[in-house]
């Protein structure tokens, strides 16, 4: 019987922590850059190129427009990716800063998680450019939000790589 309660005990302690996980910590932020060896107009067109996305971002499916234009402030677009047990996972992406070749940022959302992400473009100078991706998730759920802090290492390294895979398409495109 006491092996039964300190079983039990223990399952109630790790289920409180996890609760508590997403209270101390409702929202996860990491970042991103990249360097490329292409010119700042090259690396922009490539990055806010709708049919390439699929080429370097991870699980990437579909995008549609809602309303608005493509890339401008106030617009909305549905997303569409794969998730990890192969069900389609769709996001709403509302632009809400833009400027071309220097910056854009977004909100995504899903049932589950609000993603900010705000991207920057700088010329290096000498014909190159530096990219950096800031990305903020914050869950919508409790279980999300005690989630995302235990996953944000795995999500850190899967938009390194996309990063990785990006710079690799826009000094292909040149």
């Amino acid at each position: 019987m006491k092996a039964v309660r300190l079983i039990v005990s223990l399952l109630l302690g790790l289920g409180l922590a996890f609760v508590l996980i997403g209270f101390f910590v409702p929202e996860v932020e990491f970042n991103s850059s990249i360097d490329v060896n292409a010119p700042v107009d090259q690396a922009f067109a490539v990055y806010t190129d709708e049919s390439r996305m699929g080429e370097w971002l991870t699980d990437f499916i579909s995008i549609e427009n809602i309303s608005g234009g493509p890339l401008q402030v106030g617009s909305r677009r549905r997303l569409v990716f794969e998730g990890e047990g192969g069900e389609e996972i769709e996001m709403i992406q509302e632009v809400t800063d833009y400027e071309a070749l220097r910056h854009f940022g977004s909100v995504l959302e899903s049932d589950d998680v609000r993603v900010g992400s705000h991207t920057r473009f700088f010329s290096d100078g000498a014909g190159g450019t530096r990219i950096e991706l800031s990305s903020r998730l914050k869950g919508k759920t409790w279980y999300m939000r005690s989630l995302l802090p235990l996953f944000k290492g795995h999500m850190q390294q899967r938009q390194d790589e996309d990063f990785e895979r990006l710079r690799d398409l826009i000094e292909t495109t040149l």
